[in-house]
């Protein structure tokens, strides 16, 4: 079994020293910071499963450090011990009242630190099993294959995938992504630049080779999504080989030469476009105030750029202009983005 791993923060490196030793003993995995910047860079690159956090630093004291973890998704959820010399009752009360899950006054026995630290993990240990339980239940419909694609291989399935690809969770460990994909380059290429951040969602359409050899034509959506810092791309599968409008789409062609289809928020901005061409030009102007910045980004938004290409274009955070759209889309009333392409243009909002 896994070690765990718990993230130690005290400026005071004989104490330091002393939990870390201790914890060792206790079969976990220590990992130490003199300070609390130290600490929040060695939080974001190990993911530990406790964090225990001195309250008295310089530079970054413990408050501090906790209000930075509560920023961050990935930091947010890991149990937060409090130590601190201070045991003045208004003390106490702010620790636990900024949500922290235990504060543990200077000096204390190792064994009532233990006890602290095996309550919060098997806390979260229950609440993770809960997640896990309804995650379960959630992908779990028969109507599409859902997947997640973490580090170069499906990690996780639902049974409609398997009815699909033929391919158990087992067996999908040690199967080649190519080899499923046909290796087909154009498919792969796009996941690629999905789970590397270059897009925000993927949708294609494509062959694949299932267990028992059969080609078959899927229709793909995944979503990119960090999860325990890892890139991951969740998303799902339908199986379209037997529509009618495949088939009479393809009658003289053959899989072979059939290319990936790409269908993407450009595409479909192109299609409303040409649809509002004439509402162009003859309707009356709808008033909707933006921002210079609203304004910028829209504009960005029509030229068919994703959220992270605006936030280098424009110097912001992805975060950013996700909000931004969203702002966009709340004062238009338009669901998504090829209806606010639409509306920006025949209500004039851009030139």
């Amino acid at each position: 079994m896994q070690k765990r791993k718990i993230l130690v923060i005290d400026d005071c490196e004989p104490l330091l020293e002393e939990i870390r030793d201790f914890l060792t003993m206790k079969n976990f995995k220590v990992i130490t910071a003199i300070d609390g910047a130290h600490g929040i860079q060695e939080a974001l690159s190990q993911l530990p499963d406790l964090v225990i956090c001195d309250i008295s630093m310089p530079v970054m004291n413990g408050i501090e450090v906790y209000k930075t973890f509560e920023k961050i998704p990935n930091l947010s959820i890991i149990p937060f011990i409090f130590l601190t010399a201070k045991t003045q009752p208004e003390d106490f009360r702010m620790g636990m009242q900024l949500g922290a899950d235990d504060y543990i006054p200077k000096p204390f026995e190792f064994s009532e630190l233990m006890l602290s630290i095996s309550k919060r993990i098997e806390k979260f240990d229950k609440i993770s099993k809960i997640s896990n339980t309804k995650f379960n239940a959630l992908i779990q419909t028969p109507l599409v294959g859902v997947f997640m694609y973490q580090s170069g291989r499906i990690d996780i399935i639902n049974e409609r995938f398997t009815e699909i690809t033929g391919y158990n969770k087992n067996e999908l460990d040690k199967a080649k992504i190519a080899e499923i994909f046909k290796n087909d380059k154009p498919a792969l290429n796009k996941l690629h630049i999905c789970i590397d951040g270059g897009a925000e969602s993927i949708r294609m359409k494509f062959y694949i080779l299932s267990k028992d050899n059969q080609q078959k034509y899927i229709d793909l959506f995944g979503r990119f999504i960090e999860i325990e810092g890892k890139k991951s791309i969740i998303g799902n599968i339908v199986d379209i080989t037997d529509l009618n409008i495949l088939q009479s789409e393809h009658t003289n062609s053959t899989p072979e030469n059939l290319k990936v289809q790409m269908i993407d928020d450009v595409t479909a901005t192109k299609q409303h476009l040409s649809n509002f061409d004439k509402l162009k030009k003859s309707s009356i102007p709808i008033d909707v105030s933006l921002t210079k910045r609203e304004k910028e980004i829209l504009i960005l938004i029509c030229q068919g750029f994703t959220n992270s290409e605006i936030a280098k274009k424009l110097f912001l955070s992805i975060r950013t202009v996700e909000n931004h759209r969203a702002g966009l889309l709340d004062k238009t009333q338009t669901k998504n983005t090829a209806s606010l392409v639409a509306f920006s243009v025949s209500n004039r909002l851009i030139d």
